[in-house]
C-alpha cells in the first residue's frame, strides 16, 4: 500500500484525487456565493433568531454561514 500515490490528477475530467484509507475520493470545493437572501430570507432569519435560537446558533457557526 505504501507504493500508491497519496494525489492522482485525472486528465479526463481535470478532478484531482486524495488516497483516504484504501480508496481515491475527489478533491471538491463549491464556489464562493454571496447572493443576497431576498425578503422571506431576511424574514425567516429573523425568526429563527427569535423562536429558534439553537438552530440559529448552530446555523451561523457553519463555515457557509450568512
Amino acid at each position: 500500500m505504501s507504493d500508491q500515490k497519496k494525489i492522482l490528477h485525472d486528465d479526463s475530467n481535470g478532478l484531482d484525487y486524495v488516497l483516504v484509507g484504501d480508496y481515491y475520493l475527489p478533491v471538491l470545493s463549491l464556489p464562493e456565493e454571496t447572493r443576497p437572501i431576498g425578503y422571506w430570507g431576511m424574514l425567516r432569519k429573523e425568526y429563527m433568531k427569535n423562536y429558534k435560537s439553537g438552530m440559529y446558533s448552530k446555523i451561523c457557526t457553519l463555515p457557509w454561514n450568512w
